[in-house]
């Protein structure tokens, strides 16, 4: 908890050293898009694959619509990206370091996940 604390006290000063706000925003803002996009299209799977599957709520929203917003979303998120033409270098190597910590922490996932788990039981065993 102290490691996390103290990780984020450090980024809160960084951000307000180098005046990055801006640029995080724009990031920001593009990964929303990315994922209401994702989030979308999941919802258009579960509905394709699964119709009669129970579902806690509706969408009231047309699927053209659905559709039509899944496709947008994404464009819009780039549109934020290029949106200040002065900060694209900076945008740029944002993304690309996120890029990069999303397949880390992907490649650190899939190889726990692959590990086993704990302590075979001894009582199993033996039976």
């Amino acid at each position: 908890m102290l490691l996390l604390g103290g990780l984020a006290t450090i980024s809160s000063f960084a951000l307000a050293a180098f005046d990055l706000y801006l640029i995080i925003g724009l990031i920001a803002s593009a990964i929303i898009c990315l994922i209401y996009a994702c989030y979308i299209g999941a919802v258009e799977q579960l509905r394709r694959v699964r119709p009669d599957y129970p579902r806690p709520f509706r969408s009231g929203v047309p699927t053209p619509l659905r559709r039509a917003t899944m496709v947008l979303m994404p464009l819009i998120g780039i549109a934020s990206l290029v949106s200040m033409p002065d900060l694209a270098r900076p945008i740029a190597v944002g993304v690309a370091g996120i890029a990069l910590l999303v397949a880390v922490l992907t490649g650190y996932s899939e190889r726990l996940r692959d590990e086993p788990r704990g302590r075979a039981d001894p009582r199993r065993e033996a039976a």
